[in-house]
């Protein structure tokens, strides 16, 4: 929603504002001091799957996004463009690499319980945000090849520092326990 309205209001600003550049740099799930639902996915005692879902992962660690944008601001790229690692992982390869087992829930179920306890407050996260562990959510970052930028940190990698970060915090639906 908010962030779908900010870059609609970055593609008008150029028409009124003439000479104007304007980037919208898309990461995915962003990892290096960063806390977000999606870091904290990794906190739970089981990775809940939905049933019938076929989740996808792509990482951005922050040093890379840092490089990307660094090409936006020397001009070296511009537009729209996606950040992330080369590739992805898939749900089994995430539990293999984590040592955490999955907890695999029917998609009403899953839905009904994380909207109820957002409605009620004990989540900060809307039900919504499940579609992002619910659905392939990779994207093309060759826009950036294009113009020599490589990631130098893998999906693996990404996923290893992210494990470090989180070890002896635990979560359950997105709330921090301790």
């Amino acid at each position: 929603g908010d962030l779908l309205e900010i870059e609609r209001l970055g593609r008008r600003a150029p028409r009124a504002h003439p000479g104007l550049n304007v980037t919208v740099v898309r990461p995915t799930v962003l990892v290096g001091g960063t806390d977000t639902a999606l870091t904290r996915y990794f906190e739970s005692p089981r990775l809940l799957v939905v049933a019938g879902s076929r989740p996808t992962w792509q990482f951005c660690h922050v040093d890379d996004l840092v490089t990307a944008l660094e090409y936006a601001a020397l001009e070296k790229i511009d537009g729209e463009f996606a950040v992330g690692c080369d590739g992805w992982l898939e749900q089994e390869e995430v539990e293999e690499l984590s040592g955490v087992r999955r907890m695999e829930l029917p998609s009403a179920v899953a839905l009904g319980a994380a909207a109820r306890l957002h409605r009620i407050g004990l989540t900060p996260s809307p039900a919504g945000d499940l579609a992002y562990t619910m659905h392939p959510w990779v994207v093309s970052v060759s826009r950036l090849h294009d113009v020599g930028w490589r990631p130098q940190w893998t999906n693996e990698e990404v996923l290893g520092a992210l494990l470090e970060e989180v070890e002896g915090r635990h979560t359950v639906a997105g709330r921090r326990l301790g």
